[in-house]
């Protein structure tokens, strides 16, 4: 297959390189695509009107490239270097860290794959609870020991979030599951510079316990399996509003 990876930790972050590396020794064929920076929180900005640097990265057995732009922009200039053979998949991460819930939103992680279903190709996001180094190693196995089961799961109008533990935990029971609530009780931590109040957004997630979500089955201790689509209507609400609108009328 040609493999097109991204994320939103950076091109030289264990989780996007280590799995590069164990795609490889399945023979895939893979381009690495990725900020030269991390851009986590960054959810579906793309880049307008600005120039985006890109530079082939030496250093690795695959290709890659760095750019200054953010995840989605991964995918959009991924998919124009890989013009003469279209990628068979696009997968973002491994991401250090969780995307359960209303994180979704903000998730560059997600998002990039999103923006990879938006436009006709298979897509997964991997998110996971990463401990320690030896984390990335232990999830990967994990993925690649389900890869198959992954891409019967996979289809282009969507995109597939899958959310692993930390490398203790076997990973092994999988569960689907439709997006919850990650709340969090956020506070800033404020200070002063010379150019006037500094503001640090910090917080702890609040508890979902809205029953065969993400966020609860997560934390009962499955690997969660989300599919997710770019389609934002509450179709219920919808009807409210035809409602209101023939009474107006």
């Amino acid at each position: 297959m040609h493999i097109l990876l991204v994320n939103d930790d950076g091109y030289f972050c264990d989780g996007i390189t280590k799995l590069a590396k164990a795609l490889i020794n399945l023979d895939h064929t893979i381009l690495v695509v990725a900020p030269d920076k991390c851009c986590s929180g960054m959810g579906h900005a793309e880049t307008f009107r600005k120039p985006i640097h890109v530079k082939r990265v030496l250093d690795y057995p695959w290709d890659c490239y760095k750019i200054s732009g953010t995840p989605c922009d991964c995918v959009l200039i991924g998919i124009d270097l890989m013009k003469e053979k279209r990628p068979d998949l696009i997968i973002s991460g491994l991401n250090n860290g969780t995307n359960l819930g209303t994180e979704i939103i903000y998730s560059g992680t997600v998002n990039a794959a999103l923006e990879g279903a938006i436009r006709g190709f298979k897509s997964i996001a991997l998110s996971a609870d990463i401990q320690s180094a030896s984390d990335y190693d232990k999830i990967i196995e994990t993925f690649i020991l389900n890869f198959e089961m992954y891409l019967k799961m996979t289809d282009k109008a969507l995109a597939i979030s899958i959310n692993y533990h930390s490398g203790d935990s076997k990973n092994t029971e999988h569960c689907i599951a439709r997006t919850g609530s990650r709340q969090y009780d956020e506070r800033y931590t404020i200070s002063e510079d010379k150019d006037g109040y500094v503001f640090v957004l910090d917080g702890c997630p609040i508890k979902d316990f809205s029953q065969g979500t993400d966020t609860t089955l997560y934390d009962e201790g499955f690997t969660t399996i989300t599919p997710l689509a770019c389609e934002f209507t509450n179709l219920a609400y919808l009807r409210d509003l035809e409602e209101v609108l023939r009474g107006i009328k």
